[in-house]
């Protein structure tokens, strides 16, 4: 009797564990499936993101060809979906020079397009826009350069003695820029040629590294320590 009893006692406790290993499995199941998602989500969208540092011109936008889905679906009024449609249009015509191509993309209007010029340019270099100016609404622009100087001014101190005749006439010439390679120079060429600080030199030459040298003078620009405005002043004297 005792015996007959203990065995139901044990089926029971048998079908209780059964129970509770199908409900831990799923919950083990249900958590896997939810980070699989997560994980696929992350990955899908970082697929977009590019290495390449942005540049920003004065007005904090950044060009739109070297944009990610995610920069351009957060703007008002764009989404994912839509973002995604200009995103494949420019890699389709392998970058875009005017902004006003996103017109032949499906959903984009004036008014969609304007909010885009808002963060976004295309088709002219940092330095240059970087000088352009915005009228109300509309997405043109307006460029205007100023034209370099390059003389150099000599100082002339005198120092006369009591005779008038004994005049010595001493000359300061200030250091002069010179042309230099950005490709094949050190710092220490970089400084004494280009008249920069040693900060500077060593980023052009860092940037050098990373890209596997320069093919273009303005991709110097993405050293933080490099100004327009101080591009403008180098660009006559560097080489590549």
């Amino acid at each position: 009797m005792f015996k007959k009893k203990d065995t139901k006692e044990h089926n029971r406790i048998t079908k209780l564990d059964v129970l509770l290993f199908a409900v831990t499995a799923l919950m083990v199941g249900l958590f896997v499936v939810y980070m699989y998602t997560q994980h696929h989500s992350y990955f899908t969208d970082r697929s977009s993101i590019t290495t390449t540092t942005v540049v920003t011109d004065s007005f904090g936008r950044i060009d739109i060809n070297n944009a990610t889905v995610r920069q351009i679906s957060d703007i008002s009024g764009i989404g994912r979906k839509l973002g995604q449609s200009i995103f494949d249009y420019i890699k389709m015509k392998e970058g875009i020079s005017s902004m006003d191509e996103l017109l032949n993309v499906d959903g984009i209007g004036e008014a969609k397009l304007d909010k885009l010029c808002e963060k976004f340019y295309a088709g002219k270099s940092p330095a240059v826009t970087s000088l352009s100016t915005l009228t109300g609404q509309s997405h043109t622009t307006t460029t205007s350069t100023t034209p370099i100087s390059t003389t150099t001014s000599v100082q002339t101190t005198t120092v006369t003695t009591p005779k008038p005749t004994n005049t010595t006439t001493t000359t300061t010439h200030q250091p002069q820029r010179h042309s230099v390679n950005i490709n094949t120079a050190d710092a220490d060429e970089l400084c004494r040629c280009l008249l920069i600080d040693y900060e500077q030199a060593n980023d052009i030459v860092n940037l050098r590294k990373q890209i596997s040298g320069f093919t273009n003078k303005l991709e110097i620009l993405y050293c933080e320590s490099i100004s327009d405005a101080l591009y403008l002043e180098l660009e006559p004297y560097l080489e590549v």
